[in-house]
């Protein structure tokens, strides 16, 4: 992404698409970099439209076409949706209280445009403009259904009636369940085409992103190494197409009888256009397989390119040529049947009623529970009230040290939405000398071991990094005291830690074995800058480290896996036999989450509820769930994929004019609340994912705030929200004790 930057100096084509897309995004290179970079991660979804760039007239408006019919698709099944479930009675009335509204608006000097509409707008995207029109009496500035009407909208205090009459609309639309929802959807909906500010970026956009992958591609060449996302590329490549085979998929297709797919509901696009590759031309009987196993409610991987509207399209329309047999299992042998009942009850209310792939929403299935574990299971609610994070985390460790103490034989696990809720719970546990396996929790960077290795990373790579240099001299490599490093140092901030050894004054003024060890640092260093020319950064580190006896001073396997892990994170991000940049490494080492050693009978787990997905424990702890959760960033630029019935996937893109026009260009904020729809439905998935990993029991721990001596309700966002239906009364119940 940064390298396309360099051609922006030029005088063709390339340079006015780079100096246009630079200023769609103000002038704003961090954010430019940023956009690129997301785009390339993203690029099996995008280089089919866009191959090589668009270059000529004629594929820049065969590229619009397809993308501005995209947009369309969008919209007519927005409006269709909407229309069904819009009794036409109500429509019918609405339409001439529209236009008394508009005549009142007139006759008092302001403009209005609906009374040009004489009848109800149809369902094409052409539509739109009227049905935004037609809805514009009754939706608020923010987009939303009224809840009244006044003289602002046209409707004087002294009418016939007219105004009684829109609220008994509104009320009617309000009864059904899911309209008000679909109208403020159509209200919000853009234009079915791009204005020519819009198209320009565009394809700006489309001349430079080619250049960025064949950046990529040199980067991938020059440092041996590639991502996930350009292996799935070649090898679909290698495949070819339907029409025209590749060799591999020749080869393949008289080699592969039988295909297993396990967890089909987080299968990417790449991948099912894979699995449509792998299966082109297979035939009904032919004596070949297709079996693919997965549950759309644990989908919970949208941020590793997971879509799940790809699993119900397989399920609907088949994947290619095959139409595989779908089958429901409903028996859950898992969990207790108190608790599988509580699922279905509680997670029926909280899932869609409805599948629908436009916003990766999954219809909740209920399960039913085996003979063996009737009258079993229990839910416990642990209701706070206006509690800090601590003294939740006290709570919970009390909680745990229960469970532990009644069900010593029994597995116990605290599930978390994000690794922030262990703040206080997980100092709170080694003060309590509780055992527990955080799994993948501990950052790299929080490790003894690793800051060893970074302090060795950063001296050998900066010489006059001081405080890398002083931190190794004191640390267990070294071993050198404060006041021998006091002895060297002192009254000199300017010369290098290696000056200063070299100045015998100072260095007499250490003890014999002060000496000894820091003489033995200084030629593990000089090996390792002596190698500069031909080892690697890696190579380097991991040599000086070996010389200090770095291996020596581990207690354990763990921590020397954790070493190794340091080592491959340097080797995937070295330029130049360097670090261009060590903040870039501690970034990426900020990434990197290791598992914690804990004794082989352990019975306590913390992780994410994320790495929970698969398997199950006899105690679930769910703890944090009335605290915000991290909202999603918002991209300047945007796109999304739309799974269109049998055909194949859509792209819908949406630039902009500048970043301050975000919240007035439809196109990205259509695209914006889809891609928020799809994070609450997901969010709602993850906590059902969670839940269910209970066999005996479930605790759920949750604060909500109290104000003039009344329980408020859980803060939007959170998963207590999204629980509140359900648990409401049972809050409600312990405030009373509380109060």
């Amino acid at each position: 992404a940064t390298a396309t930057l360099d051609w922006i100096a030029g005088n063709d084509s390339l340079a006015r698409s780079v100096q246009t897309v630079l200023a769609h995004l103000d002038s704003n290179v961090f954010v430019y970099q940023n956009y690129l970079a997301r785009m390339l991660q993203s690029r099996d979804q995008w280089l089919n439209l866009i191959g090589s760039g668009i270059g000529v007239s004629k594929d820049a408006k065969a590229a619009r076409r397809k993308l501005e019919a995209a947009v369309g698709g969008v919209i007519t099944s927005t409006i269709d949706e909407a229309s069904r479930r819009l009794p036409q009675d109500v429509a019918r009335r609405l339409l001439p209280l529209m236009h008394y509204a508009s005549k009142n608006l007139v006759d008092a000097g302001k403009a209005s445009a609906l009374l040009s509409l004489k009848e109800v707008p149809g369902t094409n995207a052409k539509d739109v403009a009227d049905w935004r029109a037609f809805l514009s009496f009754i939706m608020t500035q923010s987009g939303t259904l009224r809840k009244s009407v006044d003289v602002r909208c046209g409707f004087p205090r002294d009418d016939s009636g007219e105004k009684n009459e829109v609220k008994n609309c509104l009320a009617e639309i309000r009864a059904i369940d899911g309209l008000a929802h679909w109208l403020e959807r159509v209200y919000a909906l853009p234009d079915a085409t791009y204005s020519d500010e819009q198209w320009a970026v565009l394809v700006a956009l489309f001349k430079l992103l080619p250049v960025a992958v064949a950046e990529l591609h040199n980067l991938f060449r020059e440092h041996a190494v590639t991502d996930h996302t350009e292996v799935a590329l070649a090898a679909s490549n290698a495949m070819g197409s339907g029409e025209r085979p590749g060799d591999i998929a020749l080869l393949l297709d008289h080699r592969i009888k039988h295909l297993l797919v396990d967890e089909m509901q987080d299968t990417s696009l790449s991948q099912y256009s894979m699995l449509q590759k792998l299966t082109a031309g297979w035939t009904l009987d032919d004596g070949r397989t297709l079996f693919s196993v997965g549950d759309p409610m644990q989908s919970i991987y949208r941020f590793r390119d997971a879509d799940v509207s790809q699993f119900l399209r397989a399920r609907d329309y088949g994947i290619g040529t095959v139409k595989p047999e779908f089958l429901r299992l409903r028996r859950n042998f898992r969990s207790g049947e108190h608790l599988v009942h509580w699922f279905n009850t509680v997670f029926g209310q909280i899932l869609p009623a409805k599948d629908d792939p436009a916003s990766a929403a999954i219809a909740f299935a209920e399960s039913t529970p085996i003979d063996a574990h009737a009258g079993q299971g229990a839910i416990a609610v642990h209701a706070l009230f206006d509690a800090s994070s601590q003294q939740e985390a006290t709570h919970t460790v009390d909680l745990i040290r229960e469970q532990l103490n009644d069900n010593p034989e029994d597995s116990v696990a605290v599930l978390v939405s994000s690794r922030s809720r262990l703040l206080h719970l997980l100092p709170g546990l080694r003060d309590a000398d509780i055992p527990y396996q955080a799994v993948e929790i501990d950052r790299l960077t929080d490790l003894p071991e690793i800051i060893e290795l970074l302090a060795i990373t950063r001296a050998t790579c900066h010489e006059a990094d001081r405080i890398a240099w002083l931190g190794l001299l004191h640390g267990p490599l070294v071993g050198l005291s404060w006041k021998a490093i006091y002895a060297l140092v002192r009254n000199d901030r300017h010369s290098t830690v290696r000056e200063l050894a070299g100045d015998p004054e100072r260095f007499g003024q250490l003890s014999n074995d002060e000496q000894r060890r820091l003489e033995s640092f200084l030629a593990a260093m000089d090996a390792s800058q002596n190698g500069s020319g031909y080892l690697s950064i890696r190579q380097r580190v991991e040599l000086c480290w070996y010389r200090l006896g770095g291996p020596a001073v581990l207690h354990s396997d763990g921590e020397l896996q954790n070493a190794q892990r340091f080592l491959e994170v340097l080797d995937k991000i070295e330029a130049a036999a360097g670090l261009s940049d060590i903040r870039e490494l501690e970034s990426r080492l900020d990434r990197e989450h290791v598992s914690s050693v804990a004794p082989t009978d352990c019975k306590l787990q913390i992780m994410t509820m994320h790495r929970a997905k698969g398997l199950q424990f006899d105690h679930v702890i769910l703890p944090g769930l009335g605290r915000q959760t991290r909202s999603r960033d918002k991209p300047v630029l945007n796109w999304m994929n739309i799974a269109a019935g049998s055909d194949d996937n859509q792209l819908v893109m949406s630039p902009v004019g500048s970043r301050d026009s975000l919240e007035h260009d439809r196109l990205h904020q259509l695209i914006e609340a889809r891609e928020k729809e799809k994070d609450m439905n997901e969010r709602d998935r993850l906590l059902y994912v969670a839940c269910t990993r209970a066999k005996k029991s479930l605790h759920l721990i949750g604060q909500v705030k109290t104000k003039n001596e009344e329980m408020a309700i859980p803060e939007k966002g959170t998963l207590l929200q999204r629980l509140w239906p359900a648990l409401e009364l049972e809050f409600e119940r312990q405030y009373a004790n509380f109060a």
